[in-house]
């Protein structure tokens, strides 16, 4: 093998454990709870305004609530991905200071197929391996 063959490799090697790391962090933000709270807050609005058994009064003053519930998830959310951006950002630094050119590899078609290939494994090989 020859040396301009190892550094390739090792720069995919990186490449992956960057491509670990993050799929890891991402599984255990709370996303799903964040998102299923907003639905739940946008069912229990439509079921209120849908209700012939609620004034329109009543309808009018709750609306407004499930309006800021509904918008401080959106907020919630947002700042979660927010979070994963600046910690992604931050992985691309330290892989750019291992192997310069890193960060322009993954950025190349080949470089997101393979970080869509590699975070996919990852996820199904560790659900599999903590039943």
């Amino acid at each position: 093998m020859s040396a301009l063959a190892a550094i390739d490799a090792t720069a995919w090697l990186i490449a992956a454990g960057l491509c670990c790391v993050a799929s890891e962090v991402f599984s255990r933000l709370p996303i799903l709870s964040v998102t299923m709270g907003m639905a739940g807050h946008g069912r229990a609005a439509g079921k209120m305004l849908l209700s012939r058994r609620i004034s329109e009064h009543w309808k009018e003053r709750m609306a407004p609530v499930y309006a800021r519930r509904m918008g401080a998830s959106t907020l919630v959310l947002a700042g979660w991905f927010v979070l994963f951006a600046a910690l992604i950002s931050l992985l691309l630094l330290a892989g750019e200071r291992l192997h310069p050119g890193l960060t322009m590899r993954l950025e190349s078609g080949i470089g997101l197929l393979f970080a869509l290939a590699v975070s996919s494994l990852y996820l199904l090989v560790r659900k599999y391996v903590s039943r």
